[in-house]
């Protein structure tokens, strides 16, 4: 998979945590990123479903990885206490491109927080 990122995505622990997670969950979502998620999380994929676990998120994502990814371009991760936002986009090996953005909010302001709620938007564009 070809991985594209804007050079200020990496510049701040947090925006580094959350690159590594998307790339990871791009990637192969079976153990991704799961050490950087609350016992508790709630990921709400905005118009088709909530999911409340690190293990039911990483589920998940591995059954609704329909194809497999071919290209991943990162265009901004933006951080400010304990929220950050990032929109990415996916393009699949037999054409498809999605668009997302996401939303986080973690369980405190250090570095070290814990994901306890992302809220992720998702538009299929081919």
């Amino acid at each position: 998979m070809r991985i594209e990122c804007a050079e200020d995505c990496g510049n701040a622990p947090r925006k580094a945590q959350l690159k590594e997670l998307i790339i990871s969950l791009a990637k192969s979502p079976i153990d991704a990123g799961q050490d950087l998620m609350a016992d508790d999380i709630v990921w709400d994929i905005v118009g088709k479903q909530r999911i409340v676990g690190p293990e039911g998120v990483l589920a998940a994502f591995a059954v609704s990885a329909d194809g497999k990814p071919a290209a991943l371009r990162i265009h901004n991760i933006i951080t400010h206490g304990n929220t950050a936002a990032a929109n990415y986009s996916i393009t699949m090996d037999d054409g498809i491109q999605i668009e997302y953005c996401d939303v986080y909010v973690f369980r405190g302001f250090g570095k070290n927080g814990k994901l306890k709620e992302v809220r992720s938007y998702r538009i299929q564009l081919t």
